[in-house]
């Protein structure tokens, strides 16, 4: 029998994960309680080991700190613990160093979540003006502005979403890997739970900028490249990395000379940014099959 869940209940768990954020965490603290809902909110963090402010401002909120070993860090571990030790009807989550743009954030992600089939939503990032980063903030342009719906393959992410509390912990996010247990736990989600959905809500939007290099992109890409392999979705060769890295230029720089939104700086970024994600990716893939071959 297939289960039904509804959201009637009134209380949402924000859940933030933390290491080192004294820089962003009571601006995103403030954003949160500054929230206009039709239910109860409560804020937890778990927080992986941090050695500057962030717990220090954190306490003089209203919110429950939950601490874990740096070691034994993964993304799905913090959000797994969190959403045990939550007490409301769903979760939100959102990165310590991010900010809701306004107060109907919580209020727009609930919205989404429909009770039709709707298990978890996700919305907008913003490049935050106060972290500025010109290769993350380029990436944003590309979010669109009308809700979908999808019932495959959603580029659900975990920066800014919410999602029923029984079904998280029905299905738990996968805590092995170092990174893409969003995307892996959308994947399995909508494949083994009848008509499920997840929904994208642009009006939930929060203000999200990852200050990344060149080397930062590679690297990060790297780790998604090793979960890729783990994954073992489709095998990657040189060539396929190539194409990639080639449709992706050619399909921002389309988007350029359309918008006009980006200087020539945009432009003479732009391949290099797809080089360094690209070949960060293949990196990635390659150390992951030569571990398991040795």
């Amino acid at each position: 029998m297939t289960k039904t869940y509804k959201m009637t209940k009134k209380k949402v768990s924000v859940i933030i994960r933390t290491k080192n954020e004294e820089e962003g965490i009571e601006r995103c603290l403030k954003g949160i309680l500054s929230q206009k809902s039709d239910c109860d909110i409560e804020i937890l963090i778990v927080d992986s080991g941090s050695s500057d402010r962030t717990l220090e401002i954190a306490q003089k909120y209203p919110v429950r700190i939950i601490t874990i070993a740096p070691e034994k860090f993964t993304f799905g571990y913090s959000l797994n613990l969190g959403i045990r030790k939550a007490e409301g009807d769903y979760v939100a989550i959102i990165s310590g160093h991010s900010c809701p743009v306004d107060n109907l954030w919580i209020q727009n992600l609930k919205n989404a979540i429909t009770g039709d089939g709707v298990v978890a939503s996700f919305g907008k990032d913003l490049n935050d003006p106060l972290r500025k980063s010109p290769f993350d903030g380029f990436l944003k342009s590309f979010q669109g502005n009308e809700r979908v719906t999808y019932t495959d393959k959603a580029p659900f992410t975990n920066t800014n979403s919410a999602i029923i509390r029984d079904i998280a912990l029905e299905f738990p996010f996968n805590e092995q890997v170092p990174a893409s247990e969003d995307k892996i736990w959308a994947e399995k989600i909508l494949k083994e739970l009848k008509n499920a959905k997840i929904v994208y809500e642009p009006q939930a939007k929060i203000y999200h900028t990852d200050k990344l290099s060149l080397i930062e992109v590679f690297r990060k890409r790297k780790i998604t490249g090793e979960v890729h392999f783990i994954r073992n979705t489709h095998k990657l060769s040189y060539y396929k990395m190539l194409r990639g890295c080639a449709s992706g230029i050619k399909y921002n720089y389309k988007y350029l000379f359309s918008s006009r939104k980006h200087s020539f700086w945009w432009c003479f970024l732009l391949p290099f940014y797809h080089l360094a994600k690209a070949a960060g990716y293949y990196a990635g893939y390659k150390k992951a099959k030569r571990s398991l071959s040795g």
